[in-house]
């Protein structure tokens, strides 16, 4: 063991709160051939590593809220203890090392490529090179799986969490849920809901319905009588949550057929609440559709574990409620005429023609221009649903618009409206004065945490064509100083440096308060997330840790739907003025429009 400052032993002395375990310490190995220095700085940076005892090498490693001191070394005299990063550059040395993956991919290796001032990885289960804004995120997750692997204090610790790499078939899974065998509340709060959006990547309706029932009727006689309401109750529970949320999961009859069985010859008395609403869940009419076939398995051609059941089949059909029942309609049903009527508003074209743009803005307040984009996006945001995020993920061939393909054609939408106003102006003031206009509507989007909107501002601001009017945005910066430092703030708190580290910590410090994510960094986490890792193991178990990291990044953006939302009112004129499309410009017309006048000499700058 390494001789320790008084500080860390400090540390090393404290136990935590819930095990009563001292943080665990090992050996971070860096093995490289030149630029030792480099790649350990590089590594600190990318680890948010805090040092504890910088002379020593000694730094704290902080995951899922475990801590972890670690000595960081590059010594060729491995520990017992050491996890090994090796660095590499991505030119000179790919090759070499890749070989060498193929022969110690069993090994506790961490393979890291460099080159310039980036950084790529090859990850634990897969050879494949990942792009820099999703390397922080992800290195930081396999460092922790490497630890779990050689962590003494986890060994003691339940071997029964949903992060189990041991026992992750679906029936373990399962019966992990069930029991609540959960390592901490947070974990417990959401095993239910992050199990129920993604089960379907590796099991059937059918077949999850057959084992919750299982689960409620089977009874382990070596356990109390207790521990088995107690179970029962989480069951119905489950089932309950999967009704509310997951309707379309019951298109097949046979699946519908198994639960009403399940419900006729159930006596529920002692959680008679629950039962009443699975009952009046359950007698909805049958949906239209199964609207998540294209990525889940379906129950008809569901061919894996057998039934625990063995069920009489009979012609059971659940009742047709013709009461309250009425279907939400999604955004992708409804064409662009119609989102236009959603706002009860005339098209802004007869209002166009009569007054020119920099007039209209005079007459609309910054904040309540950002208050409007605020409430369009907030419509958006709020039609999301948490499979919305797997199905653009996992569906290539996307046969209609989905509530997040809306979202992103909003976002370029506001993009080039912001760009097209802006360059619409033939005079400098008129042109100076939009600008400005734009840049102040950034600041109070910000200070509505309408991060969506905010990106598609800043996107439309810094556009190619933009970015040419030098001298307009001079002249912005001589007048209003102050203002052109706030909105460099907000692109350093946008900025994709380091993973969008500033817009991260922004986003986890604002938890309490109303707000919309900016979508792009998360759905590029999930996709990552799915690229990094299959979703089985080479046993043939389910990679559970993968789909638990995916369920855990798409409840972080639902989570923002829970609180209460600005009270903004709807301000028809304001709402037509941003919709009027047919003044946007593509792209390429706006920068052709730019660059032509910049060659004729013209005073467009």
């Amino acid at each position: 063991m390494w001789p320790f400052s008084r500080k860390l032993s400090l540390m090393m002395k404290q136990k935590t709160a819930k095990d009563e375990l001292k943080p665990y310490y090992f050996n971070l190995n860096i093995m490289t051939n030149n630029k030792e220095e480099y790649y350990k700085s590089m590594i600190i940076e990318y680890l948010n590593l805090d040092p504890i005892d910088v002379d020593k090498d000694i730094y704290k490693f902080v995951f899922d809220n475990e801590i972890y001191l670690m000595k960081l070394s590059n010594s060729a005299n491995l520990k017992e203890s050491a996890i090994v990063f090796i660095c590499y550059d991505l030119i000179k040395d790919q090759d070499y090392y890749l070989s060498i993956i193929k022969d110690e991919a069993l090994s506790q290796l961490l393979f890291i490529g460099f080159k310039d001032a980036s950084i790529s990885t090859i990850t634990l289960n897969t050879h494949t090179l990942l792009n820099e804004e999703s390397t922080s995120a992800l290195l930081k997750n396999q460092l922790a799986q490497l630890i779990s692997y050689s962590d003494p204090l986890k060994k003691r610790r339940k071997s029964t969490t949903l992060m189990n790499c041991n026992k992750e078939s679906p029936l373990d899974i399962i019966h992990q849920i069930i029991n609540n065998e959960q390592e901490d509340e947070d974990n417990d709060e959401n095993s239910v809901p992050i199990f129920l959006m993604l089960y379907r990547k590796f099991m059937a309706p059918n077949q999850l319905l057959n084992q919750l029932i299982y689960q409620f009727e089977h009874q382990d006689m070596s356990q109390p009588e207790a521990v088995h309401t107690r179970r029962q109750k989480r069951t119905l529970g489950i089932i309950s949550t999967w009704l509310h949320c997951y309707w379309c999961d019951f298109y097949d009859i046979s699946t519908r057929q198994l639960l009403a069985a399940f419900l006729e010859r159930t006596n529920c008395c002692m959680f008679i609440s629950l039962y009443e609403t699975i009952e009046s869940l359950a007698s909805r009419d049958p949906p239209d559709e199964d609207q998540d076939a294209l990525w889940g398995i379906k129950a008809e051609t569901y061919n894996g574990y057998e039934s625990l059941l063995s069920i009489e089949k009979q012609p059971i059909l659940l009742r047709r409620s013709h009461s309250s029942h009425i279907p939400v309609k999604d955004v992708g049903d409804e064409d662009d005429g119609e989102r236009s009527k959603r706002y009860s508003a005339p098209p802004f074209g007869d209002i166009r023609g009569q007054r020119p743009i920099v007039r209209v803005l005079m007459s609309i307040p910054v904040k309540v221009m950002a208050e409007q984009l605020t409430l369009l996006e907030t419509k958006l945001f709020l039609k999301i649903q948490p499979r919305d995020f797997l199905k653009h993920t996992w569906i290539s061939q996307k046969t209609k618009e989905t509530p997040i393909s809306a979202s992103i054609h909003h976002f370029n939408y506001i993009s080039g409206w912001i760009a097209s106003m802006i360059v619409d102006q033939v005079k400098m003031e008129d042109r100076a004065f939009v600008y400005e206009y734009c840049l102040k509507v950034a600041v109070e989007l910000e200070k509505l945490n309408n991060f969506n909107s905010l990106m598609a501002v800043m996107a439309g601001v810094n556009s190619a064509a933009i970015l040419r009017l030098k001298e307009t945005k001079q002249l912005v910066a001589s007048k209003n100083k102050t203002l052109v430092d706030q909105f460099a703030q907000l692109e350093n708190l946008m900025s994709s440096e380091r993973s969008f580290y500033n817009y991260r910590c922004a986003i986890k410090e604002r938890t309490k308060v109303a707000g919309i994510p900016y979508l792009g960094v998360h759905q590029q986490d999930l996709l990552s997330l799915s690229e990094a890792n299959k979703d089985h193991r080479e046993d043939g178990k389910i990679h559970w840790q993968k789909f638990h990291l995916i369920g855990e990044s798409i409840l972080e953006v639902i989570q923002f739907q829970e609180r209460p939302m600005h009270p903004i009112k709807s301000n028809p004129f304001v709402l037509c003025f941003i919709r009027n499309e047919s003044k946007v410009l593509t792209e390429d017309v706006r920068l052709k429009w730019v660059v032509d006048y910049l060659q004729a000499n013209c005073p467009l700058l």
